[in-house]
């Protein structure tokens, strides 16, 4: 299937997109983009447009960030309207059966050259403004609404994101997906379906299907709040996240990598909750322990608990 036509439809003309692989981060004219893709060999693009020249992140963080320099990130998102969907966990033909069996009118599936498929629904309008935080939470609260409804579909039985078979790491607008019709490890990252974007009275009907987020210990949390304990943490954690935090032996192999440290405190600022001291306890009780295993000094993780703190308290 055309490439030109996977990402015309998922992108308007004059949209910029970065693509690449994962360190990639200035976005291009998408037109380019696509004519270039033979030689270049993309692996990733990101889901939504970026803004070409404009770090809004600047209004936020003048010291950190340069108002002239765009980059990846989900404030610069110059469009709010399409969703990745990532199955993990079981068969490929049953990942697509999945998928069709929800009645969501995809706009394109795209095999990752791996062990899932790549799911994509465009919508006609943006969720929320760009540029703005409060965009950037609907169309969060949205994707978390859908996935949780694809994950009903599967087993009604689920009751939390981090219990079902969607990938929680890939709602966020700025996310990376597989770039169609090139090769990954020897195989071809296929468009296994292409489709159209979802009318506003299709995706109405959609909504409509959509649960809340359930999480442990009360009926329903709504998807746009963060977690206030334990139990709500481990519900709106994405797997790659809790994986960092459960098993930080995969990570730890030198006494240098504090860095990753810092970004488990922002990841989990950004996705799942505002508490930093919740956030440390859970650190205390899965991660730091095995850090000292590995020789970590306990002055070293004494000053990583500060920075982390700070991280909570920056605006």
């Amino acid at each position: 299937m055309s490439t030109h036509k996977f990402f015309n439809t998922l992108f308007n003309g004059h949209d910029h997109i970065v693509a690449g692989d994962r360190y990639s981060s200035k976005p291009e004219l998408m037109g380019n983009i696509v004519e270039n893709s033979i030689h270049a060999g993309y692996q990733l693009f990101t889901v939504n447009p970026i803004h070409p020249s404009i770090d809004f992140g600047y209004s936020l963080n003048p010291e950190k960030y340069k108002v002239n320099e765009s980059r990846r990130a989900d404030i610069n998102c110059s469009g709010l309207r399409n969703f990745i969907f990532e199955i993990d966990g079981i068969a490929l033909d049953d990942q697509l059966e999945l998928l069709f069996r929800t009645g969501i009118p995809w706009t394109s599936i795209v095999y990752s050259g791996n062990k899932s498929y790549h799911a994509i629904l465009s919508l006609e309008r943006d969720i929320g403004q760009p540029h703005t935080e409060h965009g950037i939470q609907q169309y969060k609260q949205v994707w978390k609404r859908i996935a949780a409804y694809i994950n009903s579909v599967y087993d009604s039985k689920v009751l939390s994101l981090q219990d079902g078979v969607i990938d929680s790491c890939t709602g966020n607008p700025s996310r990376f997906t597989r770039f169609p019709n090139t090769m990954r490890q020897g195989h071809k990252q296929r468009i296994e379906f292409q489709g159209t974007r979802c009318s506003d009275e299709n995706f109405t009907k959609i909504l409509k299907k959509c649960p809340l987020v359930k999480a442990p210990e009360v009926n329903f949390v709504d998807v746009a709040n963060y977690a206030k304990n334990e139990k709500q943490f481990w519900a709106l954690c994405c797997k790659g996240l809790a994986n960092w935090i459960k098993y930080p032996e995969e990570w730890a192999k030198s006494e240098n990598n504090y860095p990753r440290l810092r970004d488990i405190a922002y990841w989990s600022k950004r996705e799942v909750t505002k508490d930093g001291k919740l956030l440390l306890d859970v650190l205390e009780e899965h991660t730091f322990p095995v850090l000292r295993q590995f020789g970590y000094p306990q002055h070293k993780i004494s000053n990583v608990k500060d920075i982390i703190i700070k991280i909570f308290k920056e605006t």
